[in-house]
């Protein structure tokens, strides 16, 4: 997979993008603007404002050879966000669920976050990822990837470790993410062309029957 320019670049190009809406989540800083930064322009920033509310970016991406846009949503992990946090969920394709590696209050929050997702989103069945950020930061790990690995396990979701500081594993998240997402629609929507196909066909085979 190849990512395209960023879309606040100019692009000329006449092109259908399907649109897919992708939600980061997590505790406040376990680095979830980051890795939305290190993804979307390829910065990363040592301080920054929390998050407040919702911010997002789009990032245009190829998938066999189809276009893409990735509409990448960041939140705040504040608990009232969480208590307003329904809307945001509609529509969502997927999750990347998001601790710090050196904070085991994240790592122990997850749950409480994939049951929320399973409380609101209006789709049953959203692709979620785990990720164990700032594993730059080895002398202050307090997470295993052995325990990040067992937890997505249990609930059979993909798991990363990874560093927006350092740039690791970022593209390779967001691409798996794209593929799964692509996959799962893109089938569905290839059997929803079949079957209208077919139903057509079968309006046409009555219509054009002599007694």
């Amino acid at each position: 997979m190849k990512n395209q320019p960023n879309d606040n670049e100019t692009n000329n190009q006449s092109v259908t993008f399907n649109s897919y809406k992708v939600l980061l989540l997590g505790n406040s800083y376990v680095g979830k603007t980051c890795i939305l930064l290190r993804f979307s322009e390829d910065i990363f920033k040592e301080s920054y404002d929390v998050t407040i509310g919702l911010n997002y970016r789009i990032k245009s991406m190829t998938i066999e050879n189809n276009p893409i846009k990735m509409q990448i949503w960041d939140t705040s992990g504040e608990e009232k966000f969480k208590a307003i946090a329904k809307n945001f969920y509609r529509g969502a394709h997927g999750v990347l669920l998001v601790y710090d590696i050196c904070d085991k209050s994240t790592f122990s929050d997850v749950k409480s976050w994939i049951e929320q997702i399973i409380e609101n989103a209006d789709n049953d069945e959203i692709i979620m990822i785990l990720c164990g950020n700032k594993c730059d930061n080895e002398k202050d790990r307090k997470i295993t990837k052995e325990e990040g690995e067992n937890l997505a396990k249990s609930y059979g979701i993909p798991f990363f470790e990874c560093s927006a500081k350092s740039n690791i594993n970022i593209n390779e998240i967001f691409d798996t993410m794209a593929h799964k997402i692509y996959t799962k629609i893109g089938n569905r929507q290839s059997s929803s062309v079949k079957l209208a196909s077919n139903t057509i066909k079968k309006k046409i085979g009555k219509c054009c029957v002599t007694k």
